[in-house]
């Protein structure tokens, strides 16, 4: 090869290289500029994904009102669970503060985008805007009420089904306190619960009883914490659970002993109260028989009397045979329908109960001594 020749073959490598170096630059700063561009159509793309349909059971934890000037809230709660499915939405409703105890269910058909539910009832279609969604929680307004809100989070799981059998085995041997307040219940296994505290109304007596969702236990129909308690654990005798709302609220129920203070059999027959002998008598003929209460007892139905009007009501001893219930309405006065027995003995008994017409320095809580007829 000639110098020449040689020469040009050293240009021409010498040039390939600079256009292979030429090319891998080019190269670098292509990828500089692409690769943001990628994460930022990445980035793009995450934010405008669609969240998907709302999954799961959910808890109705609290409800808001907006009222007036919407300075003023009214919260609410409502004991049910609300379960979305592929199509369907379901609602699982445990009644409360009646004399009976029963969950309903509902099955409509619903749609959702991503700013709203609409549930097909019916006739009628139910439009919630989507306020709030987490990945446990979801806030939702009604669009023909917007000044209403519900407020769900996500169905927690205490798996407590399996305790059921001991639990009620629990209520037939203990009265249960409460740690929030100076309160005692007693869950007769009759269905019917009572407590230390008296309740301020008679509208018969209130029932209890445990239910299931899938495998989970809720104590229902105690009208004390006005929602059904979420059992988280049942150890050694000790009920613990949760009660939904704005401010959720634990609850430990722990057993104690109940002394039993009468014989039921003993009240059969009729009594009449001791009336106080210088209380004054209104200008009425008989007016002490018109002020004189008389309670017959039967084996199941009390007749009481009192300004010459006659309730017939039915009437049982609690488990512990330290109160009677009183399962009816009482007409005159708001009269309590648990009777706390003070004592019994064989011609003269005592209790207490709650009376509005009575109250006193905000205490409506009576003390009567009946002496017996027969």
């Amino acid at each position: 090869m000639s110098i020449a020749s040689h020469g040009a073959h050293i240009r021409d490598v010498w040039k390939l290289k600079i256009e292979v170096e030429d090319i891998h630059l080019l190269l670098i700063i292509i990828m500089k500029i692409i690769k943001p561009l990628i994460l930022l159509i990445c980035l793009v793309g995450i934010g405008c994904e669609s969240p998907g349909k709302v999954r799961g059971v959910y808890v109705f934890k609290y409800g808001t009102a907006e009222i007036g000037n919407s300075e003023l809230h009214r919260k609410y709660t409502l004991p049910s669970l609300i379960c979305f499915n592929e199509d369907s939405i379901r609602f699982e409703r445990f009644e409360m503060d009646k004399t009976t105890v029963n969950s309903q269910s509902e099955t409509y058909y619903y749609e959702q985008t991503d700013s709203t539910i609409t549930i097909f009832r019916n006739d009628t279609q139910e439009v919630s805007e989507i306020d709030f969604r987490s990945t446990d929680s979801l806030i939702l307004r009604e669009q023909q009420l917007p000044e209403y809100k519900s407020v769900l989070i996500s169905f927690p799981r205490y798996g407590q089904k399996s305790q059921e059998l001991d639990i009620r085995k629990g209520f037939q041997e203990y009265g249960y306190k409460s740690n929030s307040k100076d309160d005692v219940f007693e869950f007769d296994t009759t269905g019917f619960f009572s407590r230390s505290q008296f309740p301020t109304a008679n509208f018969g007596a209130k029932r209890w009883d445990l239910i299931s969702y899938d495998n989970e236990l809720f104590l229902t129909n105690l009208d004390y914490y006005t929602r059904l308690i979420h059992i988280q654990d049942y150890k050694d005798g000790v009920l613990t659970g949760i009660t939904y709302a704005d401010k959720d609220q634990l609850v430990t129920l722990n057993p104690v002993e109940v002394a039993p203070t009468f014989d039921s059999e003993e009240l059969i027959g009729e009594w009449e109260d001791i009336l106080d002998v210088d209380m004054p008598l209104p200008p009425i003929a008989d007016a002490e028989n018109y002020l004189m209460e008389t309670l017959n007892f039967e084996e199941h139905m009390l007749i009481r009397r009192k300004y010459n009007i006659s309730d017939t009501v039915k009437w049982f001893s609690t488990q512990f045979n330290n109160k009677i219930i009183i399962n009816g309405r009482i007409s005159t006065g708001s009269i309590g329908n648990q009777w706390n027995v003070v004592r019994l003995e064989k011609d003269e008994l005592t209790i207490r109960r709650y009376n509005d017409r009575v109250r006193i320095d905000n205490n409506a809580i009576e003390t009567i001594r009946f002496r017996r007829r027969k």
